[in-house]
C-alpha cells in the first residue's frame, strides 16, 4: 500500500515538474513571438504552427491539473492506483513534446527581414558620408587656420615695415609708438 502511495507522490511531483516546464516554454515563446513579428517576416503558416504550439502547452498544463486532480481524490479515498492518473501523465508529457516541436518548426518558418538589413546598410552608409564631411570640414578648417596665420604674419611684417619707415623718415617720431589706425578725413 505505501509503495503505491510514493508510486503516486512520485506521479505528481513529475507531473508539477512538466507543468512548471510548459509555463516556463509558453513564457519562452511568447517572447520569441514578440521578438520574431518585430525582427522578421512571418506568413500565414507560421501563425498557425505558432498557435498550434501555444495551445498543445495549455492542454499539457490541463491533463497535468487533471491527473494531479485524480491523483488526489485517490489518496484521499485510499484507492491508490496508478492507472488512474496515467492516461493524464502520458497525454501531458506528449502535448508538451509536441509544443516544443511545433514552437521550433514556426520558428524555422521565419524569413530574414530585408529591411531591417537595408537599414543598417544605409545608416552604416550615411555614417560613412558623415566622417567623411567631418573629415573635410576639418581639412578646410586646418587650411584655414594656416591661411590666417600667414595673414597675421603678412600683417605683423608691413607692420614692421611702417614702423621702420615712419622712423626713418621722422627720426624725431622714433620714440613714438605708430598709430593703429590711419586717421580720416572729415568733410564739412
Amino acid at each position: 500500500m505505501e509503495n503505491k502511495k510514493t508510486s503516486v507522490e512520485i506521479g505528481v511531483n513529475l507531473s508539477s515538474n512538466l507543468m512548471n516546464a510548459s509555463l516556463t516554454m509558453l513564457t519562452i515563446i511568447m517572447a520569441l513571438f514578440v521578438f520574431i513579428i518585430e525582427k522578421r517576416v512571418t506568413n500565414v503558416i507560421f501563425y498557425i504552427f505558432f498557435s498550434l504550439s501555444f495551445l498543445c502547452f495549455v492542454i499539457s498544463i490541463f491533463h497535468s491539473g487533471k491527473g494531479i486532480d485524480k491523483a488526489r481524490k485517490a489518496l484521499f479515498s485510499n484507492n491508490y492506483s496508478r492507472h488512474k492518473t496515467k492516461n493524464h501523465y502520458n497525454y501531458q508529457a506528449i502535448f508538451c513534446f509536441l509544443g516544443i516541436l511545433l514552437s521550433i518548426i514556426s520558428i524555422f518558418l521565419t524569413k530574414e527581414d530585408k529591411t531591417e538589413q537595408n537599414k543598417f546598410e544605409k545608416l552604416n552608409s550615411n555614417l560613412e558620408v558623415l566622417i567623411k564631411q567631418n573629415n573635410n570640414s576639418q581639412s578646410k578648417l586646418e587650411t584655414l587656420q594656416q591661411e590666417n596665420y600667414q595673414i597675421k604674419m603678412r600683417i605683423i611684417e608691413l607692420e614692421n615695415k611702417m614702423n621702420s619707415s615712419q622712423a626713418q623718415a621722422h627720426p624725431a617720431l622714433q620714440n613714438y609708438p605708430a598709430p593703429q589706425s590711419l586717421p580720416t578725413l572729415r568733410k564739412k
